[in-house]
């Protein structure tokens, strides 16, 4: 199951991304400069990649949920 959020990466900033809700091993907030916080989505299936979303980690949380319905 995948759900769609918001890239927000150095070159796809605003891009749609689409992330497979089963490779997901970690959600977190990390501080950016200037006080911002950043949502990065880990996976470490495979090749370990981090995603950097959007969306906030209980508003990731919540799509996951409601994709599970």
């Amino acid at each position: 199951m995948f759900i769609r959020l918001t890239n927000t990466a150095n070159g796809h900033l605003g891009d749609p991304i689409h992330i497979n809700i089963d490779h997901i091993t970690a959600i977190f907030e990390q501080p950016r400069d200037g006080g911002s916080l950043v949502t990065l989505i880990h996976s470490s299936m495979g090749q370990p990649i981090t995603w950097e979303v959007a969306e906030s980690v209980s508003e990731v949380m919540k799509i996951i949920e409601e994709s599970r319905v």
